[in-house]
């Protein structure tokens, strides 16, 4: 889905690649129990060049469980422009700009996973 030569925006202005980024992503899920993650579509810009600038609004649920009972959720709030151009023709990710993050604590809860 990610262009080997990825150029990847974070929110605080770090730029990263495509390799950074799956070590990255890696790691936190391996930290976490569940997540759940819906991504909507804003507006979708063609360009003359053959890009297409996508504008998604991601909403996803993370939680951590310690001990099999402590569990911990926070809600994350991510919107950015993801651009996606034809290599080998196939459309992959080749610009990610994140425009807005937040990571809201959604508390702690005690027992099993329902």
């Amino acid at each position: 889905m990610f262009s080997p030569a990825l150029v990847y925006r974070q929110h605080d202005g770090k730029v990263i690649g495509r390799d950074s980024l799956m070590r990255d992503v890696a790691q936190q899920l391996h930290s976490l129990s569940r997540v759940d993650s819906v991504y909507r579509t804003e507006a979708l810009v063609l360009a003359k060049n053959g890009e297409a600038t996508e504008t998604l609004t991601q909403t996803a649920t993370l939680e951590a469980t310690a001990f099999g009972i402590l569990r911990r959720s926070w809600v994350l709030s991510r919107r950015g422009d993801y651009t996606w151009i034809r290599e080998s023709g196939v459309w992959v990710i080749r610009r990610v700009e994140v425009t807005s993050e937040s990571l809201i604590n959604a508390g702690w809860r005690v027992g099993k996973r329902p």
